[in-house]
């Protein structure tokens, strides 16, 4: 499914998921961090998911799948960016739901989204062109290609839910 290249192994293998605003939870929320600001409370949600995929990788898991949307996955597939970096070896594989996915995305997200594909062992396109299952799609393979899922959630409605 990932190519040739990649020895890939589902047990071994983890995903990604999350909100694409990633905002400190207003008063009375279920989690509301440690932090004050909001640039304290991103702060404390990468060193939360770096320690995740820290604590992943010497369970023995070496594959992880980004979806690539702007927010928690770029934030994800950074931290796994951070370790290749720090020489530890995985394999980072990018889930695109559709080319062009980053065109609209604001700078610093265009920028964070070419990085991350600089570190992928492969790209995966889900669908040649926007479709509105393109997303589904790509969340379908996030799920059914992995046996660790790193979450993200606020509480605030959103994303999709897998009905089977």
């Amino acid at each position: 499914m990932f190519g040739s290249e990649i020895t890939y192994d589902r047990q071994r293998t983890a995903a990604f998921s999350g909100h694409r605003k990633i905002v400190p939870p207003r008063q009375g929320a279920l989690f509301s961090g440690n932090s004050n600001t909001a640039g304290e409370y991103l702060s404390g949600i990468a060193a939360r998911l770096d320690t995740a995929v820290g604590n992943l990788m010497e369970e023995g898991f070496d594959t992880f799948l980004c979806g690539m949307a702007a927010g928690f996955d770029l934030m994800a597939g950074l931290a796994v960016c951070r370790r290749i970096a720090a020489g530890r070896q995985a394999n980072l594989i990018a889930l695109i739901p559709f080319p062009g996915q980053a065109d609209r995305f604001r700078p610093q997200d265009r920028e964070a989204y070419r990085k991350i594909l600089s570190f992928c062992r492969s790209e995966v396109i889900v669908s040649p062109q926007y479709r509105r299952d393109c997303f589904h799609r790509r969340n379908d393979l996030l799920v059914n290609h992995s046996s660790a899922l790193i979450c993200y959630y606020d509480g605030s409605p959103g994303g999709y839910t897998l009905y089977r």
